[in-house]
């Protein structure tokens, strides 16, 4: 039975019409003894491709699908899997045995003296006898199967956190040999992901050691992605780097995964056709697997934050690192309004010479465009979250800013700074 939930949360992905039928205690047929799957595919065959299409993509599934079988209604569907062999996977409903309908399996006996064996003449029968000799049940059951009345069915709701666990077929010394549980493990996560359409950010591993060794009880591994994902190959990629470099102090015999974060996946295109698959590796995969192998602080992005200041609009960040003013929705109002930007920004503003009140820098400068005033006070550090994402404080500034033209240089940012005790000119910025 805690396989077949595992498989039903594994359906999910398919449809989202799925239950998990227990096994009965009181079987007419052997396999009527195993809890099984039952997915409701009208709504969603399109998508697949059809029904032919969708079965073999179950097919060459490894999450230790057995058998499968297909109906018009859940009945048909379910007997046909109870037979077990292949010629009833496509017998007509009417020569279906009545051991695979189990509301007559209390009734087998009678039914079978007085000649009757298959669906089609229990159907052939008057519905008055029947219901006097049998009872409703029979007859609802019966109606259910030929689709004149609907199956009641208790569908599966999508679990609102994933977390499995599973013991190792055997103890295993070296990390990688968690790998062959883990991919399965990865393989219910995105089924999981991709029924309640997100993507994961953060996973955890955690492996349970023999106590009889002088170790701690328990290791575990944490993956961090930079986006949402649902790729498994990567996420299975990132696994075996970080287990490569691991050793098992005691033999492991249990592996556990849990889904720590995970957000919202959006995959909105504005194309009208397909878009042509891109060759290479994503920029954000490339950047996981550097930091798998370096260290998550070792890799750095730039992040934008909601300060006027040029010193102070942006920081460098881990490349796992949630900075808050990403958030910051004054910081997607401002970013709009940089167009006049340059590429590079100094470190630190440099002097100007000036002659006749204007600027030099490799020969005499032409203001192409500005001004433009940026002005902030003492107060900007204590309000913003410089201080804490760069470590350095700016302090108050009152400044005008030019585009200006380098016959040798080409375009550059430069300002005049307004107040008497700093004024003078200043390079600030190179436009690539």
């Amino acid at each position: 039975m805690r396989i077949a939930s595992g498989l039903a949360q594994w359906a999910l992905q398919f449809t989202p019409r799925v239950c998990c039928i227990p096994p009965s205690h009181d079987p007419a047929l052997p396999l009527q003894a195993i809890a099984h799957v039952l997915m409701d595919v009208s709504g969603c065959l399109r998508l697949w491709g059809g029904l032919a299409a969708l079965r073999e993509r179950l097919r060459q599934s490894d999450v230790g699908l057995q058998s499968q079988a297909w109906g018009p209604t859940a009945p048909v569907a379910q007997a046909r899997l109870w037979l077990g062999d292949e010629a009833s996977a496509h017998a007509p409903i009417d020569d279906l045995p009545l051991t695979s309908l189990l509301a007559a399996r209390p009734h087998l006996n009678t039914l079978h003296q007085i000649g009757c064996s298959t669906w089609g003449q229990l159907a052939a029968l008057p519905r008055g006898g029947i219901t006097r000799r049998f009872g409703v049940d029979l007859l609802r059951s019966l109606d259910q199967a030929y689709g004149r009345q609907p199956s009641q069915l208790h569908w599966l709701v999508p679990a609102e956190a994933f977390s499995m666990r599973n013991e190792l077929h055997a103890q295993v010394e070296q990390a990688d040999g968690l790998l062959a549980v883990a991919g399965y493990q990865l393989q219910m996560l995105q089924a999981w992901l991709r029924s309640r359409h997100l993507g994961a950010l953060s996973l955890q591993f955690v492996w349970l050691l023999d106590i009889r060794r002088h170790a701690p009880p328990q290791g575990e591994l944490v993956l961090n992605t930079a986006q949402p994902t649902q790729d498994i190959a990567h996420l299975q990629r990132l696994l075996a780097e970080q287990l490569a470099r691991i050793e098992l102090p005691a033999p492991a015999h249990t592996l556990s995964l849990h889904c720590l974060r995970a957000e919202p996946l959006h995959q909105n295109s504005l194309h009208l056709l397909p878009e042509d698959q891109r060759p290479g590796q994503p920029l954000h995969q490339f950047i996981e697997r550097v930091a798998s192998k370096l260290g998550a602080n070792s890799v750095q992005r730039p992040v934008a934050l909601p300060d006027h200041r040029p010193e102070a609009a942006q920081a460098w960040v881990g490349a796992f690192h949630a900075s808050a003013a990403e958030q910051h929705p004054s910081c997607q109002t401002q970013l709009i309004h940089q167009s006049l930007r340059p590429t590079w920004l100094f470190k630190q503003p440099l002097p100007l010479l000036v002659r006749q009140e204007r600027p030099y820098y490799q020969g005499p400068l032409t203001l192409m465009h500005g001004p433009e005033r940026i002005e902030a006070s003492v107060l900007a550090d204590a309000q913003s979250n410089t201080s804490t994402e760069t470590n350095s404080r700016i302090g108050a500034i009152a400044r005008d800013y030019f585009v200006a033209w380098s016959a040798h240089a080409g375009l550059l940012w430069i300002y005049r700074e307004r107040a008497q005790q700093e004024a003078g000119w200043f390079l600030h910025g190179l436009f690539a």
